[in-house]
């Protein structure tokens, strides 16, 4: 194989036209490496400039059973494939993904770099399939991005500490469990589904929430949660965990089969303006909902409010076939209607302070 070597300057390489080039020498080039069309094949480990950036355009990068490190790694909105057949290292500083709608960006390849960080900032999907080791944050600005059963953001076993950002009208397809540091959604737009596979999620931080977070298994949240928009969670079978506080002027709608467990106060320094919760079983503390909001509770389970309930004009409703516990001197002042299972009371401002009543359904 011949050697491509830089001239009077920085040396870029293109690659551009249906065929396939594959590199196997000793390459010293240090300027940047575009794939527009067809494929670029590794025949040796380190087999490109490792200075430059590599810039995917339509075209594939097929890796093999060799690593390769850049400087940065861009995709564009023709979008393109990454792909290596063990699983093996590109190393970068940013991975910086602009494929457009209808253009997927396919990588089996490992992305790794300390510090790294990964950015979907095109309207298309990108999907994920290898065991990433990159360690700084992820932003997915627009588009898609699908983290299969197999694939990680960073870290190591898909546990990471850094920074999980969803922007408004982007998704992430989450087919795994996933620890993220802290999460940020940015509008009732913002996304994280579950196409396919068993999915859990686990923030070890703080959250802002938005827009709606569907999971197979368990959610946790360990850190302070503020509602940034309406957000609506739906964990399957899986229990529903705030470690910490809840607080903004926003609904939150919570549906799970299993259990709902509010650690801290809700709405104790930023009123919600709605509670909804369709749970197995349900633990809670205080909840303060702005004037005339409504707290709506259907537990098939045991259920137990502890703290007060508080809110001008707020209602209280009682659905499913459990039995709910309200042991808090509650000073909750609209009605209070239970149209299926029990609710107990422990306190005789149980009901709050509401003048217009309970109504019983049978």
């Amino acid at each position: 194989a011949g050697v491509l070597a830089d001239n009077t300057g920085a040396t870029n390489l293109v690659k551009s036209g249906t065929g396939t080039w594959v590199l196997s020498g000793t390459n010293t080039y240090t300027g940047g490496t575009t794939i527009s069309a067809g494929t670029l094949a590794l025949g040796r480990n380190s087999a490109l400039s490792s200075t430059g950036s590599l810039t995917i355009n339509g075209g594939i990068f097929a890796m093999g059973a060799y690593s390769q490190t850049f400087g940065t790694v861009a995709v564009l909105a023709s979008g393109g494939s990454i792909l290596s057949a063990s699983s093996v290292d590109i190393t970068s500083s940013n991975y910086i993904f602009n494929n457009a709608s209808g253009n997927a960006l396919t990588i089996s390849a490992v992305l790794a770099g300390a510090g790294a960080t990964l950015t979907q900032a095109g309207t298309g999907t990108t999907t994920l399939s290898a065991a990433n080791t990159y360690t700084g944050a992820t932003t997915i600005s627009a588009g898609t991005l699908v983290v299969t059963s197999a694939a990680t953001l960073g870290g190591s076993a898909g546990v990471t500490t850094a920074a999980l950002t969803i922007g408004s009208g982007a998704t992430l397809d989450l087919q795994r469990a996933l620890t993220v540091g802290s999460l940020s959604m940015g509008s009732a737009t913002s996304a994280i589904t579950n196409s396919t596979g068993a999915s859990s999620l686990t923030v070890t931080g703080t959250s802002t929430l938005a827009g709606s977070i569907i999971t197979s298994g368990t959610q946790t949240y360990t850190g302070a949660v503020t509602l940034g928009a309406n957000t609506i969670v739906n964990a399957g079978s899986g229990n529903v965990v705030f470690g910490s506080t809840v607080n903004g002027a926003n609904t939150l709608s919570i549906t799970t089969a299993g259990s709902t467990t509010f650690t801290g106060a809700i709405g104790g320094t930023a009123a919600l303006t709605g509670l909804t919760l369709s749970t197995g079983t349900l633990s809670a503390t205080v909840i303060t909902l702005a004037s005339s909001s409504a707290l709506s509770i259907a537990n098939s389970g045991t259920g137990t409010i502890s703290g007060v309930i508080a809110g001008t004009n707020v209602t209280l409703s009682k659905a499913s076939t459990g039995t709910l516990t309200l042991s808090g001197t509650n000073t909750y002042t609209g009605a209070t209607t239970i149209s299926a299972g029990t609710l107990a009371i422990t306190n005789a401002a149980g009901l709050g302070t509401t003048a217009v009543g309970t109504t019983v359904n049978s």
